[in-house]
């Protein structure tokens, strides 16, 4: 009994030490922590001890601030209008302002008692739906929960703006063949006897004008699409030698509003590009700055010296339509042409040879055809040419072209080109020649890779056959021992 007892004092005294080591080292690390937390507070932020005590002793003892805002709401002020016309780009407008208070939710507008525009949360409005010189009256009401207060009637009447003047007509040859022209020094030179010319305007389906002189002389009308792209390129091939373009854009709408760039080119002969491209000194020496700029018909003002546009020497005049229904072609069917040639007084009536062209979209001359013509006045030549079958859907340009007076003469109209189907599976399904034409290489192709894999594979079945003839054999057999000889 007496050991049991002294287990449990040395049990006790062991427990008392360590309970006294534990609240010694957390009494100590309280000390520790409180004089750091105290020193550093005092060090850094002489009110930080002050400011943390409250802000726990409010969050330990449950206390908040609550602010109680009490706020009164009665109809909105009335608001002051002011209506002010204005213009801007020509076009007129009525500026609105009022004052506001800070109690209005929107604002609502009318002109002439009708409602005009609501839900305006800011104090203004700009009215551009007005006409010139016409009266308005306006009224504006501002809205909250309690009510809604209208200002007082403001009359204005929009100004007469004037008249947006039409800008200046643009024409730029912007591209020479592969050469970009912009910024370009020198002369542009080029070993294609048909080059390809690619310019802008501003002005939409503008008419064009080309003239080339310099050897044969040429003369063609052609257009600019919507935005005022156009391209062109010679049919029949142009000298070797320097040669000077001159384009002229014009308004449909307006003959006299027109301009002019002119292009000082070289046709050169293969061998001679070789040449210019192994010398730069020769480069330099040979080609001198484009000589371009634009001419306005009406006030010409010349940036920069212009070659001197020589006048046409023919005296005929030529257009071309096509008469299609929408002007759609089919390939295989007819595309109806009508042509119109137009002399001069007093000129001599000749036999020359009128040439018709179906060129696509990349200049590519896809079919041609030509008939002698009497050249007289007022002269309507119609013509039905049969379209090639095998010719793609898309836009294409029927063009006429005639020598007079040693100029050629072109003239173009457009056209498109739908394919007709050859079989109509339904359902909008439908296949046309061109299809067919088109992936008929295709199909041929896989039928060789297909015949060409039946033949292999022939061959490997013949050579396991044959292999198995040869191994079956009586002397095979009776050296595996499938044959017994009796004796």
């Amino acid at each position: 009994m007496k050991q049991i007892e002294e287990k449990i004092a040395v049990s006790r005294q062991r427990r008392l030490f360590w309970l006294s080591w534990t609240s010694k080292f957390v009494g100590a690390f309280l000390f520790l922590a409180v004089f750091f937390y105290v020193v550093t507070g005092s060090l850094f932020d002489r009110g930080f001890l002050k400011r943390d005590l409250q802000e726990k002793y409010g969050q330990v003892a449950g206390a908040t601030t609550t602010a109680l805002t009490v706020r009164f709401i009665g109809p909105p002020e009335e608001p002051v209008l002011t209506a002010t016309p204005l213009c801007q780009n020509y076009a007129p407008f009525i500026n609105l302002s009022w004052t506001s208070d800070d109690q209005t939710d929107y604002f609502n507008i009318s002109r002439d008692g009708i409602p005009l525009i609501s839900g305006v949360v800011s104090n203004s409005f700009a009215d551009s739906t007005v006409v010139t010189l016409t009266g308005y009256t306006y009224t504006v009401t501002a809205f909250n929960n309690a009510g809604q207060t209208s200002s007082n009637l403001v009359n204005a009447t929009s100004l007469d703006c004037g008249t947006q003047p039409i800008p200046d007509p643009i024409c730029e040859i912007t591209k020479f063949d592969a050469i970009d022209l912009t910024g370009f020094v020198g002369t542009p030179y080029t070993a294609n006897l048909n080059p390809i010319f690619y310019g802008i305007s501003n002005i939409p389906n503008a008419t064009v004008e080309v003239l080339v002189a310099g050897g044969t002389s040429v003369f063609a009308i052609t257009s600019a699409n919507i935005n005022g792209y156009w391209d062109w390129s010679p049919l029949g091939r142009l000298n070797y030698g320097e040669h000077t373009i001159w384009v002229t854009v014009i308004d449909p709408s307006d003959s006299a509003r027109r301009m002019t760039d002119s292009l000082k080119f070289e046709i050169i002969k293969e061998e001679e590009v070789d040449h210019e491209e192994g010398g730069e000194e020769d480069k330099i020496n040979k080609h001198v700055r484009k000589e371009t700029v634009s001419t306005h018909v009406i006030q010409t003002i010349p940036q920069k010296p212009v070659p001197t546009q020589p006048e046409r020497s023919s005296t005929l005049n030529l257009s071309v339509a096509v008469r299609n229904p929408e002007k759609v072609g089919y390939p295989g069917k007819k595309l109806s042409a009508e042509t119109k040639i137009d002399l001069a007084g007093g000129t001599i009536s000749q036999m020359r040879v009128l040439r018709y062209w179906i060129i696509d979209e990349n200049h590519k001359k896809v079919f041609q055809d030509s008939d002698e013509v009497f050249v007289k006045d007022d002269l309507i030549i119609k013509k039905n040419l049969i379209i090639p079958r095998l010719l793609k859907s898309g836009k294409y340009k029927l063009l006429v072209d005639i020598e007079y007076d040693g100029t050629i003469i072109t003239a173009e109209d457009d056209f498109i080109l739908k394919e007709a189907p050859l079989i109509n599976l339904g359902g909008g399904i439908a296949i046309t020649a061109y299809q067919i034409m088109d992936n008929l290489l295709w199909v041929i192709l896989w039928l060789l890779i297909l015949l060409l894999i039946f033949l292999i594979l022939l061959s490997i079945e013949h050579w396991i056959s044959q292999g198995a003839i040869i191994q079956i054999t009586e002397n095979v057999l009776n050296k595996n021992g499938f044959i017994i000889r009796k004796k």
